[in-house]
């Protein structure tokens, strides 16, 4: 009997959207699992558009995974991967949230359900069908498609067709429709997977180049989002960027990605939504000290905001799927009273200006160390202080690597918290371990 590891948190920054098994899969049944453990504890995180901190939270989290696959032919198969998360507090508690009567065992989620379709039209075309997970790029726009539940799961109940144009150019073209709730969960907790009585649909392509020197990828995401609360709060959106990742040489690299979008919410009266993305970051591996594998970038992510003085559009970057870490763990939470109005959550990253400078590099052959310096600041001042001035962040992160089944890290985030904040607002941390086994 056969067995594969199940996909590491890490794959979510390697720019993979989609490895299809084509004809290396293999017939016949393989199966596998995970049990990620974590502890968690942060303190007095800025919330940007309250007049309070999010005082001292300490938890642990527990997920367990397992999944089973079936290959009909080198080219037909079939995967599900059941998974489940229970939570325990052991100082605070996020009153009024279920995440509060969480217990072991107490709801299974079908976080993959799908078949794929290999090697069709002579090898050209790869389909994949039923819920799955969709990775693009960075994760800025396609990653996360049930953000409410945290990294318990990110699936899409999704339709994928990737089509091989050329050697070194392909085009993904999908569709997916989430709801706020997972009706295939077993034991149902009523936990939310999207925000409260909002449905979302999606469509659009994906392509990328992968030339060698000059790799490059282009898309375009139309989505919908019909809010069944009675509020009239529909969404109707289109993205469109280009990212750009050229190889200068054996030590420069870069990484450019724009996107612009526009649509309309109803909101009792029609808004306009115009936003824009840009992501950017130049990476150069420093020759001195070439054991450790030190590599430094200069990086910029920049989100407009919605300007407080216009009332018929909305300037702010809206979410598509990206609502997620993405760079940090901290501010993801302070965003929890913030609107994309008339949407609030975790993580919906909007209004920012960041530069920042990272550190990445291998301590020992199992352990990586990254570091990170960044001066945050929004593109609008619609805070609850007097200014633009988020402040300055700082992250750090070891990984560690024991053999093929464990593994681990340590995050340790703090924010000095400027004028965008009230006044009150304290220094703010993130601390987390984690402990990986994967059989």
């Amino acid at each position: 009997m056969m067995k594969k590891s199940a996909v590491a948190m890490g794959l979510l920054l390697s720019g993979m959207a989609w490895v299809p098994s084509g004809g290396e899969a293999a017939t016949g049944f393989s199966w596998g699992g995970d049990v990620r453990v974590r502890l968690v504890n942060w303190d007095e995180i800025p919330i940007a558009k309250g007049a309070t901190n999010l005082t001292q939270w300490q938890y642990h989290r527990t997920r367990t995974r397992i999944w089973g696959e079936y290959g009909f032919t080198p080219d037909i198969s079939a995967k599900i991967r059941l998974t489940n998360e229970f939570w325990d507090f052991t100082d605070g508690k996020p009153a009024g949230r279920p995440l509060d009567n969480q217990e072991f065992f107490s709801e299974v989620v079908p976080d993959n359900l799908y078949m794929d379709f290999n090697n069709l039209l002579g090898g050209k075309l790869n389909l994949r069908i039923g819920r799955q997970d969709m990775i693009y790029g960075t994760g800025k726009i396609i990653l996360d498609g049930t953000p409410e539940d945290g990294s318990r799961t990110i699936y899409f109940n999704a339709i994928k067709a990737q089509y091989k144009i050329a050697d070194d150019l392909t085009i993904d073209l999908f569709g997916m429709a989430n709801k706020d709730e997972d009706e295939l969960a077993i034991n149902s907790q009523h936990r939310q997977v999207s925000p409260a009585g909002i449905n979302e649909r999606a469509a659009g392509f994906y392509v990328k180049n992968k030339h060698p020197m000059y790799p490059s990828e282009i898309y375009y995401v139309y989505k919908q989002e019909d809010d069944t609360t009675g509020a009239d709060n529909d969404i109707d959106l289109h993205t469109a960027g280009i990212r750009l990742m050229p190889k200068f040489n054996d030590a420069l690299s870069g990484n450019l990605e724009v996107a612009y979008q526009t649509g309309e919410m109803e909101n009792n009266t029609v808004t306009d939504i115009g936003g824009w993305m840009v992501d950017a970051k130049l990476a150069y591996k420093l020759p001195m000290a070439s054991s450790f594998k030190p590599v430094i970038d200069l990086s910029y992510y920049y989100l407009s905001g919605d300007d407080p003085n216009t009332t018929t559009d909305n300037e702010g970057w809206w979410q598509v799927f990206g609502r997620w870490s993405q760079w940090n763990e901290l501010y993801v939470y302070s965003y929890i009273a913030t609107n994309g109005a008339p949407r609030t959550g975790p993580a919906w990253w909007t209004n920012l200006s960041v530069p920042s400078v990272g550190l990445n590099m291998a301590i020992t052959e199992k352990g990586k160390l990254s570091l990170r310096a960044a001066w945050m600041m929004a593109d609008e001042d619609d805070g609850a202080g007097t200014g633009k001035d988020r402040g300055l962040y700082l992250t750090s992160k070891f990984n560690y690597t024991f053999n093929k089944h464990f593994s681990g890290h340590v995050v340790y985030e703090h924010l000095n918290p400027g004028n965008y904040d009230v006044s009150t607002a304290k220094n703010a941390h993130f601390f987390r371990t984690e402990l990986m086994f994967k059989f």
